[in-house]
């Protein structure tokens, strides 16, 4: 393909393709196209005003795999969500593959129809010819160019402008094909700002209901003439400040790249509020992991108290003197050192299993360090350094660190002068990075 994207001029580029196991997308597909075939077009990207790269991307998987946003970021290459079940009228794609499917399968029938008349297949070999045209080597039909109709520059300005995306405009939303609805507040109320059309859906849906009970007074059943306009409350489009906890809250909430497209406005991906969110998540999770270690860890703690009380008032029980101790006893030893109460088993049963079984190597009481831990987690705000767009810059610290040598000169001087304005800017601070996004 030709193109100038990040480059001085506009040069040549190589195509390419890529898939999983089973001939799909996921995330670990996703990240090899980002960084082999995105990434390579714009050299001069760059996380600032004026450099940055922007991709709309579907709702497929891969699209919010946490370490490969964060590593997006931190080159300045941001991912925004499409609007959910808008493909006919949003991917700019999708208006290029209309016209290439009606070309090349017009291109099958007319070989198709040349084969069959000289009693010849059509191989796998003639996938080219009915994809970019030409003249058949066996019968001397000739057939169109379905690649180039379909996918000129002219073809995808046309395609892009129709989606709204080249020059950028509101295009999508004034299609005829758009569906509208009716936005309800919380009093019953419609709103129109939201959707115009609304209005006219409820005034359709009162005529009907009129002229419905007028047919029913007449004796028809109008209940088959019955007809709603579509609905949604308000409450779905909610709007949250960014960087609020009600944001975070939406986001922790939201598992689909629709979903994130509310939550986010239609924003990119690879936000500040995205990474505490996910954060937030992990933490929460993690509470969770410790709470319940501690409740089990706690009652293990019981009942080895317990277990180690008998045997320091009875000491070690044997077939021999098992008489002087009660079932419950038995059943507390044999907790301690296999874990179970024996449920089902007789008492000479739980003594067998407690003398083969060996003393446990260590009693696993809950630490100071969990504690800590769980503290910290429960009363801690997250900030930038806990999130996983941290992780990628330490990575990215630590790989520069370790080839600094192989800089050039101008990339070095660069390195320098921005650790410079680092400590100029931190001067009297802890020297942080106190800032999630500035976009």
């Amino acid at each position: 393909m030709r193109g100038q994207f990040g480059f001085a001029s506009v040069r040549r580029l190589p195509c390419s393709y890529g898939l999983n196991e089973k001939g799909g997308m996921n995330a670990e597909e996703l990240n090899k196209y980002f960084n082999k075939n995105v990434l390579p077009l714009y050299p001069d990207m760059e996380d600032k005003p004026g450099k940055r790269v922007m991709l709309k991307v579907d709702s497929g998987p891969g699209r919010t795999d946490l370490p490969m946003l964060a590593q997006m970021q931190l080159k300045g290459f941001y991912l925004v969500p499409g609007v959910s079940n808008t493909t006919a009228k949003t991917q700019e794609t999708d208006q290029n593959y209309g016209p290439f499917k009606i070309s090349f399968r017009g291109n099958i029938r007319v070989l198709a129809a040349a084969r069959h008349q000289q009693k010849k297949q059509m191989l796998l070999k003639d996938l080219a010819l009915l994809v970019f045209g030409g003249t058949d080597s066996i019968t001397g039909v000739v057939l169109e160019d379905s690649f180039n109709k379909a996918f000129l520059q002219s073809g995808c300005l046309s395609a892009w402008n129709k989606c709204g995306a080249v020059p950028l405009t509101r295009k999508p939303l004034e299609d005829e094909g758009i569906r509208h609805e009716a936005i309800i507040n919380a009093d019953g109320t419609t709103l129109s700002d939201m959707d115009p059309e609304g209005l006219k859906l409820m005034e359709i849906e009162r005529e009907n209901r009129v002229h419905c009970k007028f047919l029913k007074l007449l004796g028809y059943d109008s209940e088959h003439l019955r007809c709603a306009a579509t609905r949604r409350s308000t409450k779905k489009f909610e709007l949250t400040v960014p960087h609020s906890k009600e944001r975070i809250a939406l986001l922790q909430r939201s598992s689909t790249v629709g979903q994130l497209f509310h939550a986010t406005h239609g924003k990119h991906l690879n936000s500040g509020d995205f990474f505490v969110a996910k954060a937030k998540t992990e933490w929460g999770a993690r509470i969770k992991q410790l709470e319940k270690a501690k409740v089990t860890r706690q009652k293990t703690t019981e009942h080895v108290k317990k277990a180690k009380a008998i045997l320091q008032a009875k000491g070690e029980p044997t077939m021999e003197n098992r008489e002087s101790f009660s079932a419950a006893e038995i059943k507390e030893l044999h907790r301690y050192r296999l874990g179970t109460l024996g449920s089902g088993l007789t008492k000479e049963k739980l003594l067998e299993a407690y003398l083969a079984a060996p003393a446990p190597f260590k009693d696993d009481e809950w630490g100071h360090n969990e504690e800590a831990e769980l503290q910290r987690l429960k009363s801690t705000e997250i900030k930038f350094e806990d999130t996983a767009l941290a992780v990628a810059l330490d990575q990215n610290a630590k790989s520069v660190a370790q080839h600094a040598d192989k800089l050039s000169d101008m990339e070095a001087a660069a390195l320098i002068n921005a650790l410079q304005q680092r400590n100029n800017n931190n001067t009297g601070t802890d020297g942080g990075y106190n800032q999630l996004c500035i976009f």
